[in-house]
């Protein structure tokens, strides 16, 4: 973090499809806000429809911020994140606005919130390490071994490679699991945390809808443009949506079955951001979104805060 003041900023938190982005448009509209973005694929060229990214018309004069900021084939991390993110919520707290953070990534939220750990260039010396327990015990066992040293990182898909080789790195480096060292870590930045939570069979058929909308909106569109000008393999399309949509365009599956599994992994992905969530400190909110009582909820965090 840049010296100076701490960070301030409001975080509108909670599951995919609970209506976190039309939230944020509406409070920063009534509070002089801004919303800067952290959700890890809507900072990705052309990902739009499969990320249900608002449309510049959609956007009610509000500012948005860390959109559309790389192409797909790129590479981008939280490192790169936390300090992009950290200079436009500066920039918009001196301009006398309100940052108003809107996303589902919870690991960017975090990153910019406590800071990173560890550095790239102090984990390196055990990849190797990692690589190999990954390979001697398979993907489910190392997952598992994981999940037994701290319940905590249930969080992490199970299929997720990177992120299990990486808490596999950190404890081989530090003989503690991710979750132990954030737990740790004191709070770099001053946020409060609104949270959205629909009723589960609410959001169910949130989610089921939203994959209809998307296929009408030109989501097969979307996902043959992209795979035709940087290629089927790039990193992005293998994420929830994108990867079921390839394997449609490609032939493997037929468009029914693309949008079930697209449903049911994005079902799965929304309680896994719950789990997140729910060891924050948050300020919980069901539908229909009292706005009034969370901008007041926001104006005491600011007055409080200053």
């Amino acid at each position: 973090m840049e010296g100076g003041e701490p960070l301030k900023f409001v975080a509108i938190v909670g599951p995919t499809a609970s209506g976190k982005s039309e939230v944020g448009i509406e409070l920063s509209l009534r509070l002089g806000g801004e919303v800067v973005n952290y959700d890890s694929l809507q900072i990705y060229r052309y990902f739009n429809i499969g990320t249900a990214k608002v449309p510049p018309e959609e956007r009610r004069g509000v500012p948005h911020h860390l959109l559309d900021i790389v192409d797909p084939d790129q590479e981008f991390n939280a490192h790169m994140y936390r300090e992009m993110a950290e200079k436009v919520v500066r920039r918009t707290t001196e301009k006398g606005r309100i940052p108003i953070l809107v996303g589902g990534t919870g690991f960017y939220l975090r990153a910019l919130e406590r800071g990173l750990f560890p550095q790239e260039e102090d984990i390196k010396p055990y990849r190797e390490k990692a690589q190999e327990m990954m390979e001697e015990m398979g993907l489910e066992k190392a997952y598992n071994f994981l999940v037994s040293l701290d319940k905590r990182l249930s969080y992490i898909h199970p299929h997720d490679r990177v992120r299990i080789r990486r808490a596999l790195e950190i404890y081989l480096m530090t003989g503690k699991s991710p979750a132990e060292l954030w737990e740790e870590k004191k709070p770099k930045a001053k946020v409060l945390k609104i949270g959205l939570m629909p009723k589960r069979e609410e959001l169910r058929r949130r989610i089921e809808e939203r994959v209809h909308e998307m296929v009408r909106k030109g989501f097969v569109e979307e996902v043959e443009f992209i795979a035709s000008r940087f290629g089927p393999g790039i990193k992005p399309l293998r994420s929830i949506g994108y990867r079921e949509m390839l394997l449609y365009i490609m032939g493997f599956i037929s468009l029914e079955e693309a949008m079930r599994v697209t449903a049911k992994r994005t079902k799965m992905y929304a309680k896994r951001q719950m789990t997140w969530f729910r060891k924050e400190e948050v300020v919980w909110f069901e539908p229909p979104y009292p706005l009034e009582k969370m901008k007041e909820t926001i104006e005491r965090f600011w007055e409080c805060s200053s």
